[in-house]
């Protein structure tokens, strides 16, 4: 990693390993079923169609193109690591430009199993309780109490 990652693998490596770790994390067995929790009954949190809860990561990243003047190196833009070291000695010629480039990418974070199964039941007696009531209406209209 002396030479930096590349910006694609950085991204795609970071946000695997977040979603990865919620998904594990859920799975504690004494508070899990508390971390990814959507909010129920209102807009307290933006949410994708699934109800998980989206949330947004945020970049600010210090990139690099360089070129080398050697052969056979790797071109693109690379993540420029916090500490970078050489102990070969080799001695390159290299031109580098640093720039900063900032971003957000909305990840949805998966609800816990035991929330997905308490939403299902509660969406299943709340069907339950419309059904009665739109029988009891009809039953109403039609004079038979």
């Amino acid at each position: 990693m002396a030479d930096g990652i590349a910006l694609d693998a950085y991204v795609k490596e970071t946000l695997l390993s977040i979603v990865k770790a919620v998904i594990a994390a859920q799975d504690d067995a004494t508070c899990g079923g508390f971390i990814g929790r959507a909010a129920y009954g209102g807009a307290h949190a933006p949410k994708d169609e699934s109800e998980n809860v989206v949330t947004n990561v945020s970049f600010d990243l210090a990139t690099t193109v360089e070129d080398r003047g050697t052969t056979g190196g790797a071109a693109g833009v690379k993540v420029i690591p916090f500490i970078k070291t050489d102990i070969q000695g080799q001695i390159q010629s290299a031109h580098s430009t640093v720039s900063r480039i900032a971003f957000t990418v909305p990840v949805a974070i998966p609800r816990p199993k035991a929330q997905r199964d308490e939403d299902a039941r509660r969406e299943a007696n709340e069907r339950a309780q419309w059904e009665r009531d739109t029988q009891m209406i009809n039953n109403r209209s039609s004079g038979g109490y």
